[in-house]
């Protein structure tokens, strides 16, 4: 496994707009994803669209340390699978119900389908 370079997670989200990490250290900040001017010049309507665009902007980039962790263990997990013939279909069906459903939660708690 490769030693990462971002500041480790988890990464949370404090708000709609900011993501710390669990260290305290400021991660991302998207409030300046949009001005001011646009902000404040737009209609009621796209204004919640731009705020809920600006809540899972956030969800995403605080789950960006799990994802890449859980890729990294995946590749791990095929590359196991595809050296070696000694596992049975049963382990590689084990294997692989594992890795779908920890995909499957990430990708709901990135996406905002889960409180996680």
């Amino acid at each position: 496994m490769s030693k990462s370079k971002h500041t480790p997670g988890p990464w949370i989200a404090i708000s709609n707009a900011i993501i710390k990490a669990q260290n305290g250290r400021d991660v991302a900040d998207t409030r300046g994803i949009y001005s001011t001017f646009e902000y404040k010049n737009v209609s009621d309507k796209h204004r919640k669209e731009m705020f809920a665009e600006q809540k899972a902007n956030v969800r995403l980039i605080a789950a960006a340390p799990e994802y890449a962790s859980e890729v990294e263990e995946a590749i791990g997990w095929l590359n196991s699978i595809l050296e070696t013939n000694a596992r049975s279909a049963d382990e590689v069906f084990e294997i692989l119900t594992v890795m779908r459903d920890r995909f499957v939660k990430l990708q709901a708690k990135a996406t905002g389908g889960s409180d996680e």
